[in-house]
C-alpha cells in the first residue's frame, strides 16, 4: 500500500528511510518502471529457482536474495539519491533495503492492495473454490439436451 503523503506524491517523491535518516527518491515513470517491474520480475525467478540444501546453501541463498534486493533498490533509484552501493554496504542494514524495495513495490504495483483486499473480501463470503472450482456445482441443464448436443427424441403431441 501506497503510504505516501498527498504531497509527496504531487511531488513524484518517495521517503526512504536510508542509512537512519530520510531520503526522498522520484517515482519511476511509466517506461522506466516497467523495465524496472521486469527486473523485479527476472529477480525473484532466480532466487526462487535456487536449490537450499544443507546450511551454507542456506546462507549462500539469503546473500544472494539480500544483494538482489539491493540490486533492485539501486536500480530503482536512477538518481542516485541513495548512494552507491559501497556507502550502503557500510551505512545500511537489510532491513532498510527491505523496507525500500517494499516501498518501491507498493508504488510501481498500486492496484495490489485493492486486489488483496478483493481477494480477502470474497474469500471471508465463502466464494472462491465454489461454482468457479466446481463444475458439477452448477445446475443441471433444463433445455432438454444431451451432453453431446444432440436432442433428445421428443414424443409426437396431438394438435
Amino acid at each position: 500500500m501506497d503510504r505516501r503523503t498527498e504531497e509527496q506524491r504531487l511531488r513524484g517523491v518517495i521517503p526512504i528511510t536510508w542509512g537512519g535518516e530520510v531520503r526522498e527518491v522520484p517515482t519511476l515513470k511509466r517506461g522506466a518502471s516497467r523495465v524496472w517491474k521486469d527486473a523485479m520480475a527476472s529477480a525473484l525467478q532466480e532466487v526462487g529457482t535456487l536449490q537450499v540444501g544443507a546450511v551454507e546453501s542456506l546462507a549462500l541463498a539469503g546473500n544472494m536474495a539480500g544483494d538482489r534486493m539491493l540490486d533492485l533498490v539501486l536500480e530503482y533509484d536512477t538518481t542516485h539519491v541513495l548512494g552507491t552501493r559501497e556507502w550502503v554496504d557500510e551505512n545500511v542494514d537489510d532491513t532498510e533495503v527491505y523496507q525500500a524495495l517494499r516501498t518501491f513495490a507498493d508504488v510501481a504495483y498500486p492496484f495490489v492492495s485493492d486486489l488483496r483486499g478483493v481477494l480477502a473480501e470474497v474469500r471471508g463470503m465463502g466464494l472462491l473454490g465454489t461454482v468457479a472450482a466446481k463444475p458439477s456445482a452448477l445446475p443441471d441443464s433444463t433445455n432438454g439436451r444431451s451432453p453431446s448436443g444432440a436432442s433428445p427424441r421428443r414424443k409426437s403431441t396431438p394438435v
